[in-house]
């Protein structure tokens, strides 16, 4: 399995101001994470952001694969790494294989192991 993971495009902002870490690392406001699975012959994009991050917010919004998703600890959606780079022209998304990887088409078995983690 391939993954790359960065982390981007300033930072992350509360209701006072910016969000730090230990109150000396400033959070990224995105990051995002690109996979592939060669054996499956599939892939996809998640991304998430933190901005306004509010640990009193119990709303509910539909992040990736429609699961349901505390709007206090972020929301992740996921692209075909296709439609990303489109999207999201600013970050630097690597080159899969097509063939190995299917760009243009968010694996299906991503859904089952990714439901497991934010339910």
């Amino acid at each position: 399995m391939f993954v790359c993971l960065f982390w981007q495009g300033g930072a992350a902002k509360a209701f006072d101001g910016d969000i730090k870490l230990n109150k000396r690392v400033l959070v990224p406001k995105w990051y995002w994470k690109a996979v592939c699975d060669p054996v499956e012959k599939q892939s996809v994009f998640f991304l998430g952001e933190n901005t306004n991050v509010d640990a009193g917010n119990q709303k509910q919004v539909q992040g990736c694969f429609g699961i349901k998703q505390q709007k206090r600890f972020g929301v992740i959606k996921c692209f075909s790494l296709t439609d990303a780079k489109k999207e999201y022209e600013m970050f630097q998304i690597p080159e899969f294989h097509k063939k190995n990887c299917v760009p243009s088409k968010i694996g299906e078995n991503f859904y089952s192991v990714l439901k497991e983690k934010l339910v």
